[in-house]
Parts: C-alpha cells; structure tokens; sequence
C-alpha cells in the first residue's frame, strides 16, 4: 500500500457551484453514478463535498423544501483530501479515522479526482491477485 495515489485510475470529477439546489445535485449524483460530488468556486477551488452521507444527515426530515436550497448550505466544508503523491496507505488512514467513503484528490486547491472506499477494495483486490 506504498503506491501512490497516482496508480489508482482517475475518475472525471462532478462539480457543482455552492448555489446549485439539493434537488440538482442529486440528480447529477444519480446520473453520473457517484456517491459524492465536489463543490467549488468559480476559480475551480474546492469549497466542499456533498455526499450521500450529507443527504441522509443534514437533508432528508427536514420539512421545508429542502430540495429547492442550495448545496452550498449542506456541504460538507473544507474535507479532508489528499493528493496525487500521497501513498495509498495515507488515503487508507485517512478514511478510516474520519470515517470518510470519498476523499478528493488535489492538485494547488483543485479538484482532479475523488477515491472512494470501492476504489481502495478494487486495488487491495488487484494487489492480493497479483500475489497469490
């Protein structure tokens, strides 16, 4: 688990702006088959992540119209994220002791992948094949 982040293969990123509704965001998460997406700023930075978890914890029960509110206000700010040449190992503590499925990959602020938990069993599993 000492390869890089930069072995596992890039997935395009799913960005969306702080304004865009919950209902949006949803529907681009659902057709682009990702569990979380990144919002940014207008320069590309990234501001937050909106994940499932999010949808379960900060949005689903709320009675008023939550749909129609912008992502922005149940984001997750400032996620804790890792970059192309941090180990696999550092993404793997990462996850673990913040309890994170998605961790975004950075390159100067900027989004430019995410790693999930399936990502990391897909490349432990790859690993295990290659040594049996």
């Amino acid at each position: 688990m000492n390869d890089q982040v930069s072995v596992l293969p890039p997935k395009p990123v799913v960005t969306v702006r702080p304004e865009t509704t919950i209902r949006r965001a949803i529907a681009l998460m659902l057709e682009k088959d990702v569990g979380a997406i990144l919002v940014v700023d207008d320069a590309g930075k990234m501001l937050g992540i909106f994940s499932e978890r999010d949808l379960l914890t900060r949005v689903a029960g709320l009675s008023d119209h939550p749909l129609d509110q912008s992502v922005g206000q149940f984001m997750t700010p400032r996620p804790t994220a890792v970059h192309q040449h941090d180990t696999l190992n550092y993404v793997l503590h990462k996850m673990d002791g913040g309890g994170h499925r998605h961790v975004p990959v950075l390159d100067d602020g900027r989004p430019t992948s995410v790693i999930s938990v399936r990502d990391m069993l897909r490349h432990i599993l790859k690993l295990c094949k290659d040594h049996s």
